[in-house]
């Protein structure tokens, strides 16, 4: 896991799962699935950007947003999907619409948490 600029302990995590692309500054880098659920389950992960193909012999992004939905456990802010692989992002778009307690922004991949 690596982090960019990210301040005290306590402090909202924003999750980025991707196993290639460098994290931007102020989000925590995690490249498997097991990272990602260790940070989500500890409750302060505030918002996620995710993607889809993790590289050969790991789990995908897609198995993150179906382990959220089984658990009910989901960013507090809000999530996207920035993979490069329609097919699978809107797999990933599909559960997280369907089970997540968001609302989508028309025409993207983004959600935000329904207030």
């Amino acid at each position: 896991m690596e982090t960019r600029n990210q301040n005290a302990a306590e402090s909202p995590v924003r999750l980025w799962l991707d196993d290639l692309r460098p994290v931007p500054d102020g989000w925590t880098w995690v490249k498997t699935v097991e990272e990602a659920v260790s940070l989500i389950e500890n409750g302060r992960v505030a918002e996620a950007s995710l993607d889809h193909d993790l590289g050969e012999g790991t789990q995908e992004g897609h198995r993150l947003v179906l382990w959220m939905a089984e658990h009910g456990l989901w960013p507090s802010e809000a999530i996207s999907v920035h993979s490069s692989n329609p097919p699978g992002a809107e797999r990933m778009c599909a559960v997280i619409e369907r089970y997540g307690p968001y609302r989508r922004i028309r025409g993207t991949r983004r959600f935000v948490a329904v207030m």
